[in-house]
C-alpha cells in the first residue's frame, strides 16, 4: 500500500483456500512537498519503498502495489454485449473507451482496466466499470518499485482493493446484494457500493470545521445530540444519496450495512453518529481478521 505519507507492507501467503499474513510493516515516510514534482522524485521515493519492504525480508520481488484513487479516474458504463474474446480484442488497439459520453474524447495517454460487472441479455448490454490513471504516474509509480529490486506485476486502487478484501471473506455468492464501504481515513473518504449488477465509487467532503470536530468525536461520552446531530447530517447526507443512487439504478432494498475501512483505533462515536442519521442501516467495523489470518509477528499490528 503506497501513500504520500506511508507504506504498508505485507507478504501473504494463499494456502488450503485462506490467505495469510506472514509479515507486515507499517512505514512513516517523509514524503515529497507539496511544491515537488511526483514524477521527478522516484529514486528518492524507491528508497523509502526499498527500506520498507527490506523490513518484512521477504524473498519474493514480485509485488502488488494498491494506489490512492486521487489519480485514477473511475467510469461506469454500459456497452452492447461482447463475448471476452471480442472485448479484448476491440479494446487491445485503442479508441475503444473514446466512444462514450462519460469518458474522455482521447484516452490515448492513459493506462486502462475494465471488469464486466453485469450482463444483460434481454437489454442486449454489459455494465462495465473502466478505470483509467495517466501513462506517465503508471510508469512513475512501476519505475518506483523497480528501482527498490522489485517487479510489479499489479497496480490497483484503493476502492477495488477494499472489494477484493471482501470478497476473499464473502465469495461471490457475497456479491448477489450491494456491499457498501466507508473508506474513513486521514488522507481520503469515500463510499464504494458492489454487487454483481454494478459498481459505484463517491468521494465524500467533509468541510474543515467537522472534520476537527470529528477526529475528537471519540473522546465525547455521547453524540447523541443537537450539536453533534448537526455534524452527522451533513456527512450522512452524502452516504445517504449514495446508497440511494445504487438502489435506484440497480434496483436493490434499501441497504442495510455498511462496513468502515478506517485508519483509526476507534469508531464506536463515528459509527453510532452515522447510525442516527441513516435510521435501520447498520454501521461495522472492518476486521480483516475475518478473512485473512495472521502470523504472530504480524497481529501485533492488528492488536
Amino acid at each position: 500500500v503506497f501513500r504520500d505519507k506511508y507504506i504498508q507492507a505485507a507478504e501473504i501467503s494463499f494456502k488450503k483456500d485462506a490467505c495469510k499474513v506472514d509479515n507486515y510493516s507499517n512505514q512513516q515516510i517523509a514524503g515529497i512537498g507539496e511544491d515537488q514534482d511526483f514524477l521527478s522524485a522516484t529514486t528518492y521515493l524507491s528508497d523509502q519503498v526499498k527500506n520498507a519492504l527490506d523490513s518484512i525480508k521477504t524473498k519474493t520481488k514480485d509485488v502488488a502495489i494498491s494506489l490512492s484513487s486521487s489519480q485514477a479516474q473511475i467510469y461506469n458504463l454500459q456497452i452492447p454485449i461482447m463475448d471476452d474474446e471480442s472485448l479484448r480484442e476491440a479494446t487491445s488497439f485503442g479508441g475503444f473507451w473514446d466512444q462514450f459520453d462519460e469518458t474522455p474524447e482521447s484516452l490515448d495517454e492513459h493506462e486502462t482496466s475494465y471488469s464486466v460487472l453485469n450482463v444483460n441479455e434481454e437489454l442486449g448490454i454489459m455494465d462495465v466499470v473502466l478505470v483509467t490513471m495517466e501513462k506517465k504516474f503508471v510508469e512513475a509509480y512501476a519505475n518506483i518499485f523497480r528501482l527498490a529490486g522489485y517487479n510489479p506485476v499489479v497496480i490497483d486502487v484503493a476502492p477495488f482493493s477494499h472489494v477484493n478484501a471482501q470478497a476473499i471473506e464473502l465469495g461471490k455468492e457475497g456479491f448477489e446484494m450491494p456491499n457498501v464501504i466507508f473508506n474513513y481515513t486521514k488522507e481520503s473518504k469515500s463510499i464504494t457500493i458492489c454487487s454483481n449488477k454494478g459498481f459505484q465509487y463517491s468521494e465524500i467532503n467533509i468541510i474543515e470545521a467537522d472534520q476537527v470536530l470529528l477526529d475528537t468525536v471519540e473522546e465525547v461520552q455521547s453524540v447523541e445530540t443537537e450539536f453533534w446531530d448537526e455534524i452527522f447530517e451533513r456527512l450522512s447526507s452524502q452516504i445517504k444519496q449514495s446508497l440511494v443512487e445504487y438502489e435506484t439504478k440497480y434496483e436493490f432494498d434499501p441497504i442495510s450495512v455498511i462496513t468502515i475501512v478506517t485508519d483509526k483505533s476507534k469508531i464506536k462515536n463515528i459509527s453510532k453518529g452515522i447510525e442516527r442519521q441513516l435510521g435501520e442501516v447498520v454501521v461495522k467495523h472492518y476486521n480483516p481478521e475475518d478473512s485473512i489470518t495472521f502470523s504472530k509477528d504480524a497481529q501485533k499490528f492488528v492488536d
